[in-house]
């Protein structure tokens, strides 16, 4: 049974790039780079987090430096072709040795590199402390609520969360006009961010706004629904990689489970792929903030075993004790399954019927009468006898 574990890809999106703290950011970049080989989408990503450390008080700067200095030096130079003019916002990820390398790999000479690069490289220039800043302590948070148009002219509020408001407005428009120049952000086809419209700052006290309302906490739940289910997906590859392995017996020449005749044929995961592995086990579920990984994983290894969704899966100790959850293999040909006992009827009364036997006999007329006749004379007998016991009682008085 062949698993394709390649098309189950981590998201890496608009609700990411602006939610997830620095460390998740520089994990969720590994992940998604091992995974996808599309560099040019990567790249634009990169950008946008640069943008994220320039706004925000934490330090992001640093969170994509390993994904991204691989990719310029090792990825694909055609890949990279039609986003080269943006490598120059990660210059400082390298020293000068490697981003002669990294220059000589994706333009012909200086010449061209400095024609590709001349428009990007102005804004770098300008805002190169910005988005390099490191961590800081700003007098107060505060959000931006910004509008742009898409590529219809379509307009569209984005807020994001949580900025320093530190810069002159000159310089934060120019931050926020960098994603115009990106091309990876579309909704249901149509590129968003073509144009900055509009920006204001936005206290983070509660203040009634029902739209703005509406839309932090679809991005809120956004983002906690993808933290959830990236962890459950690594779960879920750590699990299947264990269950793959596992034999159905102890025996030395037992064959894997997942190539049993009982498991091709009963588990529903039999044959899936990971995404829809995923999309049947995790249907219902709902994750418990308060339970530990190692809980959660052992779940998910019964529920592979078991061919049941995760919620209906109890958690075992560790990944060792699958043996014990194990289906029962096959019956040999020579024996055959014992069959089942019918069930006991409840106990009722017997009737018995009655025979032959039982039934009174039949007279004719001539021997009922007959037999009345003989109960007649039987009658008078006994009278005639107790006359003669009552005589001789009272002859006997009259002698005394």
């Amino acid at each position: 049974m062949k698993v394709d574990t390649q098309k189950r890809l981590l998201k890496l999106g608009q609700v990411q790039l602006f939610s997830l703290k620095p460390e998740g950011m520089a994990r969720r970049f590994k992940k998604f780079r091992e995974q996808n080989s599309d560099s040019a989408y990567l790249l634009q990503c990169a950008v946008v987090v640069l943008i994220k450390n320039a706004l925000s008080p934490l330090d992001y700067s640093e969170a994509t430096q390993e994904t991204i200095s691989k990719l310029l030096l090792e990825g694909s130079v055609k890949d990279l072709a039609a986003v080269r003019h943006l490598c120059v916002y990660f210059e400082k990820f390298f020293t000068t040795e490697e981003w002669k390398k990294v220059v000589d790999r994706l333009f012909k000479n200086q010449a061209e590199f400095l024609k590709v690069t001349e428009s990007t490289q102005k804004t770098v220039d300008h805002l190169h402390k910005m988005l390099y800043c490191g961590e800081r302590q700003p007098k107060e948070l505060m959000n931006i609520a910004t509008v742009f148009k898409d590529a219809n002219g379509k307009k569209h509020r984005f807020t994001i969360k949580d900025v320093d408001p530190c810069y002159s407005a000159e310089e934060t428009t120019e931050l926020l006009s960098i994603l115009t120049t990106l091309t990876i952000f579309e909704k249901d086809g149509v590129r968003r961010f073509t144009d900055l419209v509009r920006y204001i700052y936005l206290s983070t006290t509660p203040i009634y706004d029902a739209e703005l309302e509406e839309e932090a906490v679809a991005e809120e739940l956004a983002a906690a629904t993808d933290e959830v289910t990236t962890s459950l997906e690594a779960q879920l590859a750590e699990a299947w990689a264990a269950f793959q392995k596992l034999k159905v017996s102890d025996e030395p020449d037992a064959g894997l489970v997942i190539e049993s005749a009982h498991y091709l044929e009963n588990n529903v995961y039999a044959g899936k792929t990971m995404d829809e592995i995923a999309a049947y086990m995790f249907e219902g579920f709902v994750p418990d903030p308060a339970a530990e990984e190692r809980v959660t994983l052992s779940r998910i290894a019964a529920a592979l075993l078991g061919g049941i969704r995760l919620q209906q899966a109890k958690p075992l100790t560790d990944l060792s004790q699958l043996k014990d959850f194990q289906k029962p293999a096959d019956p040999p040909k020579n024996e055959q399954p014992e069959k089942p006992k019918k069930p006991k009827k409840p106990f009722q009364k017997p009737v018995y019927k009655k025979t032959k036997k039982d039934k009174p006999p039949v007279f004719s007329q001539e021997a009922i009468r007959k037999q009345r006749e003989e109960e007649k004379k039987e009658r008078e007998i006994r009278k005639a006898i107790d006359k003669t016991k009552k005589g001789k009682g009272k002859s006997k008085k009259k002698k005394r």
